[in-house]
């Protein structure tokens, strides 16, 4: 899923995708899936996933391979201190609707 965000002053895209934990684990080396199990989401994680789906929006999927934390960092300095983290709430929609399921589950006995 495409969404466009404005973060502070900066207008984002964000695209959520199966590929977003897996780009989230390979730079960052924790598993994206697991820290939504948990009861308390880290906000760390929210930004982390953030510039995952920003760079995804922006990027190829050769470029994306070789990101790094410090590219990670470079994101985050074009924004506020707390631009991101106050948008957290609408960024993991982004990510939640791509994870809805569309199909319609089976009636039992049939």
């Amino acid at each position: 899923m495409f969404k466009t965000i404005m973060i502070g002053e900066k207008e984002v895209g964000v695209l959520a995708n199966a590929a977003s934990p897996i780009l989230y684990k390979q730079i960052f080396k924790e598993d994206f899936l697991l820290e939504l199990q948990k009861k308390n989401v880290d906000v760390d994680a929210i930004v982390k996933i953030s510039f995952v789906m920003a760079m995804q929006a922006e990027k190829k999927i050769g470029e994306l391979t070789k990101l790094t934390v410090e590219d990670f960092l470079r994101w985050l300095e074009q924004f506020e201190p707390l631009d991101v983290y106050l948008h957290a709430d609408e960024l993991m929609e982004a990510y939640n609707k791509n994870t809805k399921s569309t199909s319609i589950p089976k009636k039992e006995g049939d």
